[in-house]
């Protein structure tokens, strides 16, 4: 799902998704993200807690340039 910066498709829209744990469901998130126009694509997903910041998906997502 997690693409490169040089991958990306020509939409627009991008979403971020976090659960603290693996064992927790992103479906709901990804689900909510892809009605609002974010195509599977360009959305990241990190599983990680959120007391960290080192989000590898999250980076990602701040270098992105509409």
């Amino acid at each position: 799902m997690n693409k490169n910066k040089s991958e990306i498709t020509n939409h627009n829209y991008f979403g971020y998704v976090r659960v603290s744990t693996r064992t927790q469901n992103i479906d709901r998130q990804i689900h909510k993200l892809q009605q609002i126009g974010v195509p599977e694509e360009n959305i990241y997903i990190d599983k990680i807690s959120g007391a960290r910041f080192d989000r590898p998906a999250y980076m990602i997502c701040c270098t992105l340039t509409v």
